[in-house]
């Protein structure tokens, strides 16, 4: 993605001068290296102020002072308070956000923080409207590439079949060896059990498809309304299925969502959710820990922030002033879509927790 930095540039210009792009290359670079080694948690932020530089909500950031020192150190005669008022420093968050997602699937740690910024790409883009200009859509296509990619080599890593320490363990007792006896049954039975693991999640998710149940209302989806349905089969199927959540897996969601009567037609955000048992949405919302990093990063949570606004706010959704919402009420949703947000949002809590 850093080979990339004229395209992003020129979101905000068309000629660009080698200078300028040399040291936002050099800047981007540092904050490759910092998305490394950050907490989780702290990742959100970062993607947040990052996607500004293709339409997302702007708005005061921590990441920005960041950003603008980092381009400072590359380039001392920035006028920044200037430069603080244009797109260059969210495109320059952007660019080393893509060369993140774009790395090596290598250390855990690094693997942890580019799985968050993959949730949280996808998170905050997917239901938000189609940009025009050939250059806007393809930075988003590119960043989104990228985050269905690492979250698809993650999902597929952690699915692995792995042999288990069972043959080990037998050609032991046959050569009648005592030695560190102890120590090969232990990775037996933990070999055993990550597998075990692996078969009861994905039969908890086939069971839960065809069965069409809802354990949450115990209801059948096809009886509850399509804002309903389209909540609790993205917080249900989070329940059984272990970050991160791929798109593949989304598509369960939406699967089982489309049982409900209507959910293929897209109406306003605020009709969808007003039809919302207030069960439902009382089991949505993320509590303690939760909930204070979805208020803190409402940009990568349009619809779990909604639902705690609303909480605040009476639980009218048309009364809720802007910046309240990231998804204005006027958004056209269908129920299957709001399933795989909800899934790809919880998801994401579960991950940068």
């Amino acid at each position: 993605m850093l080979s990339a930095t004229g395209d992003w540039y020129r979101l905000i210009a068309v000629s660009l001068q080698d200078d300028h792009l040399k040291n936002r290359r050099a800047s981007a670079s540092r904050f490759v290296d910092r998305l490394k080694t950050m907490k989780p948690g702290s990742v959100l932020p970062f993607v947040a102020f990052a996607l500004q530089a293709v339409g997302a909500p702007r708005a005061g950031s921590i990441e920005a002072d960041a950003v603008l020192s980092a381009m400072l150190e590359d380039e001392p005669s920035l006028d920044r308070v200037v430069i603080s008022e244009t797109l260059d420093p969210a495109i320059c968050a952007a660019i080393a956000l893509g060369e993140f997602l774009n790395l090596s699937f290598s250390a855990s740690k690094q693997r942890q923080n580019q799985i968050c910024a993959a949730l949280a790409v996808l998170s905050a883009v997917r239901l938000s409207p189609s940009h025009t200009g050939a250059y806007v859509n393809g930075r988003v296509s590119a960043l989104t590439s990228a985050a269905e990619t690492v979250l698809q080599l993650a999902d597929t890593r952690r699915r692995e079949r792995k042999e288990t320490a069972v043959a080990r363990f037998n050609k032991s007792l046959d050569a009648g060896e005592t030695a560190g006896l102890i120590d090969q049954v232990k990775a037996v039975i933990n070999g055993l059990n990550e597998e075990m693991l692996k078969d009861r999640e994905e039969l908890q998710a086939l069971w839960w498809v065809f069965g069409q149940y809802s354990p949450t209302v115990q209801k059948y989806y096809k009886d509850v309304d399509r804002g309903t349905a389209g909540t609790l089969a993205g917080l249900e199927l989070s329940k059984i299925v272990k970050s991160p959540a791929t798109p593949g897996f989304a598509a369960l969601a939406e699967r089982v969502a489309g049982i409900a009567a209507g959910a293929d037609e897209r109406i306003p955000l605020v009709e969808l959710l007003g039809t919302i048992e207030r069960s439902t949405w009382a089991a949505l919302r993320p509590e303690g820990s939760s909930k204070d990093l979805v208020e803190a990063n409402r940009a990568v949570f349009p619809v779990l922030s909604l639902g705690i606004a609303m909480q605040i706010k009476g639980g009218k959704l048309s009364e809720l002033p802007s910046p309240e919402t990231v998804l204005p009420p006027a958004r056209a949703l269908s129920a299957r879509e709001l399933a795989a947000q909800i899934f790809i949002e919880r998801s994401l809590v579960a991950s940068a927790e």
